[in-house]
C-alpha cells in the first residue's frame, strides 16, 4: 500500500470521525436548548443605539439563572425577537452582534424576573460600537509569540470575571505574525492577560503561567485599561513570563439532591492581596469550573452561591506543587430560615415598605472572617404582603 493511499485511508477516517462527532454535538445541543414549559412570553427589540434603527440578524439568547439549557432566537427585519412557553423564575438575555455590545453597565446586565404566565413585551436592547485593543505578547527575546489566547478581563466592582455559564471574555489568538486584536470590547475597565496555557498550536508555550499586562504574575500587579465605547487602543504589548502554570478544577452541586448548580462563583483571591486583586468564574450548564496558568503555591478557594439562592459559601485550601488538580469540588448545603413579619409598635400597618430590603448581618466574623464577601449582608426585597422570607449563613 503506497504512501498516498494511506494518507486517502486516514483522511477518511479523520472526515468519518468529524462527522460522528458532529452528530454527538448536535444531539447533546438539541437536548440542552430543549424549550421550556411554562406559559410566560418575552418579547421585544434590539436597535441601533446612535441612531434607533432596528438591528435585524442579531442572535438574542435566554438563559435560566436556575436549571441547564437556553433558548435562541434570530432578530427579523425589524429587530424584533420573542420567547414563548417560559416557566417563573429569573433569566438573563444576552445578544450577539459581532463589534456590538449591549449599551448596559456590566453590573446591571439585563436579567429579567418572570413571574408565573407573565407576559413581558416592550424590551429595548440598544447596541453600540464596542471597543478594540492590539498588541503582542513577547517571548524572552523580545520576539512576537503566535497561537497564544490574549483575553480582556472586565473588572467589576473590584473583582476580575474570567467567564464561565453565560459568557466568555473578550479575548483573540495571536496570528501569525503574533499579533493579538480584541474587537468588541464592552465600555469598562479591563486587565489584559496572556494564557499561553490555552495556546493549542503552540507547543514552546503550552503550559506557562498567565501573564498580566504589563508583565506581571499576579492580578495585583496588573495594569487596569479604561475602554470607551468604540475606541481602538493600541500598542498593548507585554513580554510573557517564563514559569510553568497548572490548571485547577472541578465541580460545583447541590450536597442534598447532587444537582449541578450554574451560574455559582468560584473565586480563587490572591494571598496577602485586597478585594480586587481576586480571579472569579462561574459554573457553566453543568456546575463546573475551570481556571489555567495558576503558578505553584497553597491556594483559598471559594464558592460563592448567588445572593438569592438558599445556600452557603464552601471554602477550601488548595496546594499546587507538581501536576494539576483536577477534582477540586464543592457541595454547597441550606443554611437555616428566617422568617416573619414588621408590624409598627402601636399595632398599625407599616406604610411606604413595599420594595424596602430586610438585612441579616452575622453577629460574629468567626465563619470565613478571612474571606470578605461573606460579610455580604442577605437581603431580600418586602413585598405586598410585608412578609420576610431569607436563609441566613451558618
Amino acid at each position: 500500500m503506497d504512501r498516498r493511499h494511506k494518507s486517502n485511508l486516514l483522511l477518511g477516517f479523520h472526515h468519518s470521525l468529524f462527522f460522528s462527532l458532529s452528530l454527538l454535538l448536535i444531539q447533546v445541543v438539541v437536548v440542552a436548548q430543549a424549550p421550556a414549559t411554562g406559559k410566560g412570553k418575552l418579547s421585544g427589540k434590539v436597535v441601533f443605539a446612535g441612531n434607533g434603527k432596528p438591528a435585524p440578524d442579531v442572535r438574542v439568547r435566554l438563559t435560566a439563572e436556575k436549571g441547564v439549557g437556553q433558548q435562541s432566537v434570530m432578530t427579523d427585519e425589524s429587530g424584533a425577537f420573542s420567547f414563548v412557553n417560559l416557566k417563573s423564575g429569573n433569566y438573563q438575555l444576552n445578544v450577539w452582534s459581532p463589534g456590538f455590545v449591549p449599551d448596559v453597565e456590566p453590573e446591571h446586565s439585563n436579567r429579567i424576573l418572570l413571574e408565573e404566565g407573565e407576559e413581558r413585551r416592550g424590551i429595548v436592547i440598544r447596541l453600540i460600537k464596542g471597543g478594540v485593543i492590539t498588541g503582542r505578547p513577547l517571548d524572552e527575546d523580545d520576539e512576537p509569540v503566535s497561537s497564544v489566547r490574549v483575553s480582556a478581563i472586565a473588572v467589576i466592582g473590584g473583582e476580575m470575571l474570567e467567564g464561565g455559564a453565560n459568557t466568555q471574555p473578550p479575548g483573540a489568538y495571536t496570528d501569525d505574525r503574533g499579533i493579538y486584536r480584541i474587537f468588541g470590547i464592552p465600555p469598562g475597565r479591563y486587565r489584559i492577560v496572556a494564557n499561553a496555557s490555552k495556546s493549542y498550536f503552540n507547543r514552546s508555550t503550552i503550559g506557562l503561567i498567565a501573564t498580566y499586562y504589563p508583565g506581571a504574575a499576579f492580578i495585583s500587579q496588573a495594569a487596569e485599561i479604561e475602554i470607551a465605547a468604540g475606541q481602538v487602543i493600541e500598542g498593548l504589548d507585554f513580554k510573557l513570563l517564563n514559569r510553568k502554570g497548572f490548571t485547577v478544577s472541578g465541580l460545583v452541586s447541590r450536597k442534598d439532591k447532587s444537582i449541578p448548580l450554574a451560574n455559582t462563583f468560584v473565586i480563587i483571591p490572591e494571598k496577602g492581596s485586597s478585594r480586587g486583586s481576586s480571579r472569579t468564574y462561574t459554573t457553566d450548564g453543568q456546575g463546573r469550573y475551570r481556571f489555567d496558568g495558576l503558578p505553584t503555591g497553597e491556594y483559598d478557594i471559594y464558592a460563592e452561591p448567588r445572593r438569592e439562592s438558599d445556600l452557603l459559601n464552601e471554602g477550601k485550601t488548595i496546594v499546587i506543587e507538581s501536576t494539576d488538580l483536577v477534582n477540586v469540588d464543592f457541595e454547597l448545603t441550606t443554611g437555616a430560615t428566617l422568617s416573619g413579619s414588621i408590624k409598627m409598635r402601636d399595632g398599625k400597618k407599616p406604610e411606604r415598605m413595599q420594595d424596602s430590603r430586610m438585612y441579616v448581618l452575622p453577629y460574629e466574623t468567626r465563619y470565613r472572617s478571612y474571606y470578605p464577601y461573606t460579610m455580604w449582608p442577605r437581603m431580600i426585597n418586602l413585598r405586598q404582603q410585608l412578609h420576610y422570607r431569607r436563609c441566613s449563613r451558618r
